[in-house]
């Protein structure tokens, strides 16, 4: 019950604050079917001069009064030994630094003092017995931490949970069977743009007369969920529905959100070899894209933000993957094509002109990877991903066509797997931008959803 509800609960918690923001917007608000878009002007704001805090000073305990002078700190150890010497000073020699703080405890003097030291048989003393049973102990517990408790699958299911995280398309469910996942992805593009002017003075030199460096940032908050169902024992369909929460802010003069459905998609997964120890898994995957979400060809660009693509697309793939325990390695190869879309009616520049049509270019994405149990319910996943796109073919109004340059965008991502018992397991994933076509910051979990 305590996992339905924090499923529930992270996949609605995007959705209320983005709806919740929508709704206090006060102007410039559109609204359709798929999403609702927001544009607001955000008055400048005056930057806050910085407080002075004040520095609480600390007093050092057992210091000397020619290192108090000094302003030096000293380490416990070294605080006790100072401390010592100033009571052997006063002529309490024998006494240990510990007699200041703790109240002294009479001990019956031994009656021979050369015998005790002679024999054999005398036990240790306690000071010199509490380091070792203290070590033994912590390398007790690490051992208890370490070992598998009952109930701990194997590594080998853990590392195919990684590949399920990773990517659905490497995993497949049996004949009948129904799975449910929530997934949430964030996202974060900045850049930086110079707004300069230049002018002529009496003297005809050209002068800077104003300069700027205007930054901008897009947030994107994405929650899927995905339902799979497992048609036969190696074929496996599904579908996704995203909704999209978007946050784009230029400068300090301008801010737009906007808040929808993105683009749903249907896919199918086919195993076409049975599993072998010696040989990799290979699985065939395809999908296709609804776009169902708000159109970058169909809002105002000036003003709104698009939560799809679009366009219907179809893509074409295969995963590869090898359990060697305790490292699982993977790739994958896919190729997408996106259909041409007409009939479109969007003004684009200054000179009015009318997109009418749309045909973007092909696109090829390819990815490798390995994750690594660390122990029973912890696994490290490691994992990079490229993808290019081909440009897209733009045609307006008056027989005027141009053509987008190619893209080229790639991710570096590092994620952390979770067992939280043999039906729950969380993962955590964080990826870098490695070119300027890719997103510079995302982060990602994901977890199932248990009825």
């Amino acid at each position: 019950m305590r996992r339905h509800s924090l499923a529930i609960g992270i996949a609605i918690m995007g959705n209320t604050i983005s709806l919740a923001l929508a709704e206090d917007a006060p102007v410039g608000v559109s609204r359709s079917p798929m999403g609702v878009n927001v544009n607001v002007d955000v008055a400048p704001t005056t930057p806050v001069a910085s407080i002075p805090v004040a520095t609480p000073k600390i007093e050092s305990v057992g210091v000397a009064p020619e290192q108090k002078k000094a302003g030096a700190v000293v380490a416990p150890a070294a605080a006790a030994a100072v401390a010592e010497k100033a009571l052997q000073k006063d002529g309490k020699a024998g006494v240990s630094s510990q007699a200041a703080t703790a109240p002294v405890v009479p001990v019956a003097p031994a009656k021979s003092a050369g015998k005790q030291a002679a024999s054999p048989n005398s036990a240790p003393s306690a000071t010199a017995s509490t380091p070792a049973a203290s070590v033994a102990g912590k390398e007790d517990s690490a051992r208890q931490a370490l070992a598998r408790k009952e109930g701990d699958a194997d590594s080998k299911k853990l590392l195919e949970s990684v590949l399920e995280a990773t990517d659905k398309n490497y995993s497949l469910l049996p004949k009948g069977g129904v799975d449910f996942n929530y997934d949430f992805n964030y996202t974060y593009i900045g850049s930086e743009a110079i707004d300069a002017a230049v002018a002529q003075n009496s003297e005809n030199q050209a002068v800077i007369s104003q300069f700027s460096v205007n930054k901008s940032a897009t947030h994107s908050f994405t929650n899927t969920i995905t339902m799979d169902y497992g048609l036969r024992n190696n074929v496996t369909i599904g579908a996704s529905v995203p909704l999209v929460y978007k946050v784009d802010q230029y400068g300090t003069s301008r801010k737009r959100w906007v808040t929808g459905v993105g683009d749903i998609n249907a896919n199918v997964r086919w195993q076409p070899f049975s599993l072998s120890r010696t040989f990799p898994s290979l699985t065939l995957n395809g999908s296709l894209r609804a776009p169902t979400g708000l159109s970058p060809y169909e809002v105002d660009v000036s003003s709104e933000l698009s939560t799809g693509s679009g366009t219907w697309g179809l893509s074409l793939g295969g995963n590869v993957s090898k359990v060697v325990d305790p490292v699982v390695l993977y790739s994958s190869l896919t190729w997408g094509y996106s259909f041409e879309e007409n009939g479109l009616n969007q003004i684009r520049g200054n000179e009015g002109r009318r997109l009418q049509t749309v045909k973007p270019g092909d696109s090829w994405s390819f990815g490798m990877g390995l994750g690594y149990a660390l122990s029973y319910d912890v696994s490290l996943n490691l994992s990079t991903s490229m993808s290019y796109s081909k440009g897209t073919e733009l045609m307006f109004n008056g027989d005027l066509q141009t053509m987008t340059e190619p893209s080229m965008a790639g991710t570096f991502n590092v994620g952390l797997g979770w067992r939280l018992d043999p039906k729950f397991t969380l993962n955590i994933n964080t990826g870098i931008g490695l070119t300027r076509e890719s997103p510079d910051f995302s982060m990602g979990a994901s977890m199932p959803i248990n009825f």
